[in-house]
């Protein structure tokens, strides 16, 4: 089964003024997978303008909504992968992770982006889409 997680779209992160990184962009939550005993996910980098210096972190965590309590986001601390984009890259790119079978069981995946900028950089945007493939 595939699943789009992130249709394609374009993201301007030149509001990012300062060194460091931006705030993490949570992209697709509490995507159930349990069922799954694979799950890849493929990032499609269609597009991007990076100044040097920048990069864009793509990260995935388990999660465990509550019914109990759903306005509260339980989320393990640590990523299950990380996967960059640097500017050496050249798009149209691809990046496939295999996330193993057993890494959703009982929970479901958050998937975040974390922008990193450089002073001075310039221009700083990227157009993505994510994918996840499934298999039973």
């Amino acid at each position: 089964m595939d699943l789009t997680i992130l249709p394609k779209t374009t993201f301007d992160f030149g509001d990012l003024k300062k060194s460091g990184d931006g705030a993490e962009i949570f992209y697709a939550q509490n995507v159930v997978v349990v069922p799954f005993l694979e799950t890849s996910l493929i990032l499609r980098i269609h597009s991007a303008t990076m100044p040097s210096g920048a990069e864009v972190t793509f990260t995935a965590y388990r999660s465990a909504p509550s019914v109990d309590d759903p306005s509260i986001v339980v989320r393990q601390t640590s990523t299950l992968f990380t996967q960059k984009l640097i500017p050496a890259e050249t798009p149209p790119l691809m990046k496939a992770v295999l996330i193993a079978s057993s890494t959703g069981t009982g929970a479901t995946l958050d998937f975040a982006m974390m922008p990193s900028y450089v002073v001075g950089g310039g221009p700083f945007s990227a157009t993505i889409s994510a994918l996840l493939v499934m298999k039973d």
